[in-house]
């Protein structure tokens, strides 16, 4: 399968570099070249990808390839389409039906600019989705998932969103084992769906400077000490208009909030160590383990031993 990375100014080339390492990874795996990368451009030349390093491209309307894959740019959500990308634009687009086309990150933003993403179901990165939704409404945004990988469109959130597309495109084409080799061998994280009960979170910590003060009292702070008093006595307020303003900014109850940031914190641990809840427990002050549990239940509607499973 030969695959195109796509450069373009402002990108973040780095994401592409790894991918090509880990499809490289699958390819000794199996002891076939089963894919072959090549650098691709609006234009043919030398392309400075990063401080120092430059890449050869070729440009893309004159190559065969069966994928493409385009990356994020160190853009924000003002500067997410611009005028410079119109000629990339254009020949994406006029790429055969059958080029396959994926993209992470604000990538996700230019392939929908193709017209190859009407009708389907997309992701990109959180902050993205709102922007998105409004200048592509006959896409299918969704964010239950961080990536979403069909035969001819893939998407996936975040600047490692490379990561996620390599592996469902390894387990496409050479199966479940090679993937799960790769995957360990290599060390690559296993993705996890982020929880609905947390997904707003960091929508909320990013826009707002109150919500981000109240995350990092909390996270600061033993389970048995979180209360709406000891909140509005760090963050000077009183208590009535604290609860009044968490419900105006975020959208949760006070108490419910709090809970939802120390679980937040539970979950992470249960996700990236190896550690027993009774230490989980321990290290973020909560009563017991029973209460750890009882807690956590109750909101995400599974036990900490299952979500670990997941």
């Amino acid at each position: 399968m030969k695959i195109g990375l796509l450069v373009y100014p402002g990108c973040m080339a780095a994401g592409l570099l790894a991918f090509g390492d880990v499809l490289k990874a699958a390819n000794a795996r199996v002891g076939q070249r089963v894919f072959e990368c090549q650098w691709v451009g609006v234009g043919s030349g030398a392309f400075d990808v990063a401080t120092g390093v430059t890449v050869e491209t070729r440009a893309l309307s004159e190559c065969r390839l069966h994928a493409v894959l385009v990356p994020g740019a160190w853009r924000d959500i003002a500067s997410i389409s611009q005028p410079s990308d119109d000629g990339m634009i254009r020949v994406l687009r006029g790429l055969p039906e059958s080029t396959r086309l994926w993209a992470y990150c604000t990538g996700v933003g230019l392939l929908a600019e193709t017209g190859r993403l009407a009708g389907q179901p997309a992701t990109t990165t959180w902050w993205l989705l709102d922007w998105a939704a409004n200048r592509f409404p006959d896409v299918r945004w969704t964010s239950d998932s961080t990536c979403l990988y069909r035969p001819s469109v893939a998407t996936a959130a975040g600047v490692s969103g490379h990561q996620p597309l390599a592996m469902a495109l390894i387990e496409e084409t050479c199966g479940v084992a090679v993937r799960n080799s790769v995957q360990t061998h290599l060390m690559l994280p296993r993705p996890r769906v982020q929880p609905s009960v947390f997904r707003n979170l960091p929508g909320l910590v990013h826009e707002s400077p109150f919500i981000r003060s109240v995350v990092h009292w909390v996270e600061a702070t033993p389970a048995v000490q979180i209360t709406t008093q000891a909140l509005a006595d760090a963050l000077n307020l009183t208590p009535r208009t604290l609860m009044r303003r968490v419900e105006r900014v975020s959208g949760y109850r006070c108490g419910y909030l709090m809970r939802l940031i120390k679980l937040k914190q539970v979950s992470d641990q249960l996700t990236l160590t190896g550690k027993t809840v009774s230490r989980i427990s321990h290290e973020l002050g909560y009563a017991d383990d029973a209460s750890l549990r009882r807690s956590f239940k109750q909101v995400l509607g599974i036990t900490p031993q299952q979500y670990r499973q997941l």
